[in-house]
């Protein structure tokens, strides 16, 4: 179940990531809003409101509960029952029309206490019907 969420983060002065941005400056920025031992709540409330999301929130369903905004209009929150919440924080377009996701996970221990933030990076090429989708080789993909 999908539920709209509103996001002042969505504003101008929201914090955006940078796609060309390491994983670790990714990670050390966004630790330092939500540090280790944030509540999960609390990175939620955070997240809402300062941080750009390109897509929605997958938002583990008791947080979702007790923040009345994750409710509201906006890009969406999709319940999950894993103590995280994940967010695409940035999208680029490729030469090879596809687009490549960057998402950051925050990671919460059984009394919901921030452990860990991770990054993570995928391509999604677009599927054509009829035509084999084409994967690059060892060489070309190292060129990147």
């Amino acid at each position: 179940m999908v539920l709209s969420a509103v996001t002042s983060g969505c504003g101008p002065s929201a914090m955006r990531i940078n796609s060309s941005e390491s994983d670790a400056d990714i990670r050390q920025r966004i630790l330092l809003h939500t540090p280790a031992g944030t509540s999960g709540v609390d990175s939620l409330e955070w997240i809402l409101r300062n941080l750009h999301c390109e897509q929605a929130l997958q938002v583990y369903a008791l947080y979702v509960d007790e923040v009345p905004e994750a409710t509201d209009t906006g890009p969406g929150v999709a319940r999950t029952n894993d103590r995280t919440i994940r967010a695409v924080v940035s999208t680029q377009s490729t030469r090879l029309v596809a687009t490549r996701l960057t998402t950051v996970e925050w990671q919460f221990d059984a009394e919901d206490r921030l452990v860990d933030v991770t990054v993570d990076r995928q391509t999604l090429r677009p599927i054509v019907r009829g035509q084999p989708q084409h994967v690059p080789n060892r060489k070309a993909c190292e060129s990147n």
